[in-house]
This record gives structure tokens, sequence and C-alpha cells, in this order.
């Protein structure tokens, strides 16, 4: 079992145990990856800022769009509603 986990380690390359030890030692190192993580997190939260608002303009066109081309059924009722109020006269035929 030992051995499958070191087939994953590279020669020459630091494991994460070394690695850690070094970041608890050295400030400068620790300060530059403090540093790294915070840029990347920011960077994180400007661009979900960004994608909600491109959602919610997505949203909103959509809405626009939807609005402008009236559906079928919408069509249909409007015609009905339309007939009911202004229907056309018809000759009467004598009974």
């Amino acid at each position: 079992m030992l051995a499958e986990a070191t087939t994953f380690l590279r020669p020459g390359e630091p494991s994460v145990a070394s690695s850690l030890k070094f970041l608890r030692r050295t400030d400068w190192a620790r300060a530059a990856v403090e540093r790294l993580y915070l840029s990347d997190q920011s960077e994180l939260a400007r661009k979900r800022k960004r994608n909600q608002k491109r959602k919610a303009r997505r949203a909103h066109s959509a809405v626009l769009a939807s609005a402008a081309q009236p559906s079928a059924e919408s069509a249909a009722g409007e015609r009905e509603t339309a007939e009911r109020e202004s229907p056309e006269k018809l000759p009467e035929t004598p009974e």
C-alpha cells in the first residue's frame, strides 16, 4: 500500500508535509501564500457578483422578450374578446 502512495510522488518535488513545515517556519513564505489566497478569494467574489448581475440581466431581457411576443393562447383569447365586444352585424333572417 505504501508503494501505491509513493508512486504519485515525483522525485525532487517536496511532499505536502515538508511544504507545510516550511510554511510554518518561514514568515515570508506564509505571507506570500496568504496574499495569494486572499487575492484568489477577492477575484472569486468579483466573478460571483458579475455573474449574478449577468443572470439578472438575462432574466429581465427574457421577461421583456416574452412580453413583446404574445403567445398563441393569449392571441386567441384577445381575438375572442374582440369578437364579443364588437360582433359583426349579420343580416337578420325573417322567421
